[in-house]
This record gives structure tokens, sequence and C-alpha cells, in this order.
């Protein structure tokens, strides 16, 4: 399941996710409004961004190696 495509993923994943934690530090975090977000917004963000990003990896990984083959 673990190939050069899996951690060039993971590594876009945890970019996005240092991204937004950089930005949320700069003090220019802003939510799609224009207003500032908050460190709570940025968490929910992390959390749905690593469950949907888990979840396609999986299914991706199954589709790939169970279903293609």
């Amino acid at each position: 399941w673990l190939t050069a495509w899996d951690a060039a993923f993971g590594l876009i994943v945890v970019l996005m996710i240092a991204g937004r934690w950089v930005e949320q530090r700069s003090g220019s975090a802003t939510t799609i409004t224009g207003e500032p977000a908050t460190v709570e917004q940025c968490r929910r963000y992390d959390r749905i961004l690593l469950g949907v990003a888990g979840s396609l990896w999986v299914v991706a990984n199954v589709v790939g190696n169970h279903v293609m083959r």
C-alpha cells in the first residue's frame, strides 16, 4: 500500500496543514467571508482535511490494489 505516490500524497497533506498553521500564526488567516479565523476553525480544518484525505487514500488503494487488478 505504500508507494512513492502515497508518500507524495501524504507530503501534500502535511504541507497543507503546515501552511494553514503558518497562516494562523502570522495572524493573516481569514474565513471565506473575510473575517479573522480562530484557532478552533483551523483545528476543524485540520480534522476535516485529515479525515477526507485518509478516506480518499484508503479508497484509492483499495480500488487500485484489489478492484483494478
